[in-house]
């Protein structure tokens, strides 16, 4: 028993001495407790302070981005930047795209930068401080017209009418061609456009089909005539003609009389195409030069009703033309003058009014029909015209006194003239008889006129040779009145 109190009292000393371990040891226990639990605190604040940080900035973030309705006037992917011009305030901003920029349409579907056109009007949001643009969609409030070709420009008052609808533009308003901005001055009605706006105003105008012009070389022989530009253009053909086209392919075609040429052309906008018809001629023409010896001097002369300068020799198509020589005092001359040679001499000698009145019409008027005595080059005739002189009733002679005047010529060398039969002859506007008739010969230029009722009167020049022979005259019988 009593090593049982002996024991005892060892163990109650023994675990006397392991006491204060065991109570170090849950101090310690909780203290480490304590220590890790302000340390998981700390960490767990940390944590929360960073993500209410980044949450803060991403709210600062959301209120720095600005959002502007816009034109899109350039883009350059090689810096990465677009232009746009600012609806609100008519200026230009440059920003820039990155990776992050979310590029969309006008139903928020993703698109790339690369489907984007000049002339989109666009909601862009971007950052003021970086000039980066989060996002760019192509406006859902815009609206657009394309191929407008019924449209005109009131450039006073900026006003832009389509059809009957009119809408307001700004002097900023963004005007192209591809990549070619313009005026308004630059277009023109015959322009294709697509239209782009917001509310009633204008700001954005594409040239989709534009104008140039179509000029030609080497087409004198067409003109008078008419030129076909497709179904498009018909006009008439003058000098130094330009003509305003929309582009395009066309069939050309020139028509005068029996010529006629087509080519093909492709009219490019803003340009000159130039087509030459020189391959499509007349055939030459032949010319002849006519030298004419008009007497008395200062005596007009008239080719074709027009007044002609004759003091040189005159160049003139082949072919027929009516003269006309006219001089106060004298008997007027018109008659037709064929020009078949490359040379030609024309001698007319107006006949001086003697007042007779037998080839006077009835309004006073003085004419008569003279025999244009040409000389070509290789031969020398006499060509006939015919007159609108009229006489009357009164300019017959009696027969009796024809007869008497023939059977009183008793020279040796007489003027016979045979026909036209019953026709009333002068010589130098003197009175010689009823035809058949003589009379002396008298040398050199002469006039003989035939007057017979309800006829024209018709005047001939003579040349008279003094060739010791008798001078023999058959003319043509006259035109009657009308």
């Amino acid at each position: 028993m009593d090593d049982k109190i002996i024991s005892y009292k060892e163990h109650k000393k023994n675990n006397k001495g392991l006491f204060p371990f065991l109570l170090f040891g849950a101090f310690f226990l909780i203290l480490v407790t304590v220590v890790l639990s302000i340390a998981a605190q700390k960490s767990s604040e940390k944590v929360n302070y960073k993500q209410s940080s980044a949450a803060l900035e991403e709210s600062n973030n959301k209120v720095e981005d600005t959002k502007i309705l816009a034109v899109l006037k350039g883009i350059d992917t090689g810096s990465g930047t677009i232009t746009l011009l600012d609806i609100e305030d008519g200026q230009d901003i440059i920003l820039t795209l990155t990776g992050g920029t979310n590029v969309v349409d006008k139903y928020e579907k993703v698109i790339s930068v690369s489907q984007l056109n000049l002339g989109e009007i666009v909601d862009a949001y971007y950052n003021k401080s970086s000039s980066v643009v989060s996002k760019l969609q192509i406006s859902n409030k815009a609206w657009e017209y394309k191929g407008v070709s019924n449209w005109s420009m009131d450039e006073e008052k900026n006003i832009f009418n389509i059809a009957e609808t009119k809408y307001k533009y700004s002097a900023g308003v963004v005007i192209f061609k591809q990549k070619q901005f313009l005026t308004p001055k630059d277009l023109d009605p015959k322009d294709e456009l697509v239209v782009k706006g917001y509310n009633k105003e204008v700001w954005s105008i594409q040239v989709s089909r534009g104008h140039g012009t179509v000029t030609f070389e080497d087409y004198k022989d067409f003109i008078g005539g008419t030129v076909y530009i497709g179904n498009s253009e018909i006009l008439p053909i003058v000098s130094d003609m330009s003509i305003l086209v929309k582009e395009g392919s066309y069939d050309v075609t020139m028509e005068k009389g029996t010529l006629k040429g087509s080519k093909k052309a492709e009219v490019v906008p803003f340009q000159d195409t130039v087509i030459n018809m020189g391959e499509f001629k007349l055939p030459p023409k032949k010319i002849g030069k006519v030298k004419f010896n008009i007497t008395p001097e200062g005596a007009d002369l008239f080719i074709n009703e027009e007044l002609k300068d004759y003091s040189k020799a005159l160049e003139l198509n082949y072919g027929e033309y009516n003269i006309k020589v006219a001089l106060g005092g004298y008997i007027t001359y018109s008659g037709k003058l064929e020009i078949i040679g490359p040379g030609k001499t024309v001698s007319i000698d107006l006949v001086e009014n003697q007042n007779t009145g037998d080839n006077t019409e009835s309004d006073g008027r003085n004419t008569s029909e003279t025999p244009v005595k040409t000389e070509d080059k290789n031969n020398s005739s006499t060509t006939k015209s015919d007159s609108d002189g009229r006489t009357d009733e009164n300019d017959t002679v009696d027969e009796k006194d024809t007869d008497k005047n023939y059977d009183e010529v008793k020279a040796s060398e007489n003027i016979y003239v045979q026909e036209p039969k019953g026709a009333s002859i002068y010589f130098d506007g003197q009175f010689k008889g009823t035809v058949p008739v003589s009379f002396p010969k008298v040398t050199g230029t002469h006039y003989i006129t035939l007057i017979q009722a309800n006829h024209q009167t018709k005047t001939y020049t003579v040349e008279i040779e003094d060739d010791k022979e008798d001078v023999k005259y058959s003319f043509s019988g006259l035109d009657k009145s009308e």
